[in-house]
């Protein structure tokens, strides 16, 4: 379920994220074999040409074999998550493709700026695996004991128990008062309510803390068009189309909301 442009059913479970990210990529990349050298324009890379062909080669694996287990395991006992977010410039674009991949797997939250600017990287294939990594990271942000509130709480909401999780939300985010994601999850709550200002609150908490959230630009920008604030509408589609340049849905809202006001 989407709501308001930030998903409750994103992928929250490792192997979910990943598998979901094979899929785009088995699709496309046969159509884009051409594209497998392809860098990133303007400015030189520092990263060292060894971990990135060596992380290509466990990257191809996994596309043959779709085991997502041993690519894990091959990642963490050669990688360090730094190391992974050096590869997220490499001018190889599989290499991207994969470091972006494995983040989405291992990363901390330290890794969020580093994938969160992938969302303007100008391979496709990088930019949707980003979302998907984005997501997953977001998701496991905080201690484990939180994270697993937050899962349980974002179940609540798929059953529309809104009061409840709100509650719930409430109490985590009390304790963990920098889990962006679970503000996320009460804008979310709160958007499904009627509750549109409360919702746009939580909404400029989670960009306050997290400035890369898309999706919280995207539901802040439908309650304010809930409310009639066209003009602030607009341009919070511009502030999120500046994080993800190529979705020409974001810029095409913007204009048409520009429209209403004229």
């Amino acid at each position: 379920m989407k709501t308001h442009g930030m998903s409750t059913d994103c992928p929250a479970g490792l192997v979910r994220f990943v598998l979901a990210a094979l899929v785009f990529c088995v699709w496309a990349e046969p159509c884009r074999a051409a594209d497998s050298s392809s860098g990133i324009k303007g400015g030189k890379t520092t990263v060292d040409p060894l971990p990135a062909a060596l992380i290509v080669d466990h990257y191809d694996k996994l596309l043959k074999t779709r085991d997502v287990a041993e690519f894990q395991a091959s990642i963490s006992s050669r990688y360090t998550e730094a190391t992974l977010v050096r590869l997220t410039s490499a001018s190889d674009v599989r290499a991207r493709r994969a470091a972006v991949v494995a983040l989405g797997l291992t990363g901390t939250y330290a890794s969020n700026a580093a994938v969160g600017k992938m969302l303007k990287d100008p391979d496709q294939i990088v930019r949707g695996q980003a979302v998907a990594a984005l997501w997953s990271i977001w998701y496991r942000a905080d201690t484990p004991e939180n994270n697993t509130e937050l899962d349980e709480i974002r179940k609540l909401i798929g059953e529309d128990k809104l009061d409840i999780a709100i509650g719930r939300l409430t109490a985590l985010t009390n304790r963990a008062k920098g889990f962006a994601e679970a503000y996320n999850q009460r804008a979310i709550a709160r958007f499904l309510k009627g509750d549109y200002a409360g919702s746009i609150e939580d909404c400029r908490k989670v960009i306050e803390l997290n400035p890369y959230h898309f999706g919280a630009f995207s539901g802040m920008g439908q309650c304010q068009i809930h409310l009639r604030q066209f003009k602030d509408a607009a341009e919070t589609f511009r502030r999120a189309s500046k994080i993800q340049p190529f979705d020409e849905n974001l810029k095409d809202m913007a204009e048409e909301l520009d429209r209403i006001q004229d």
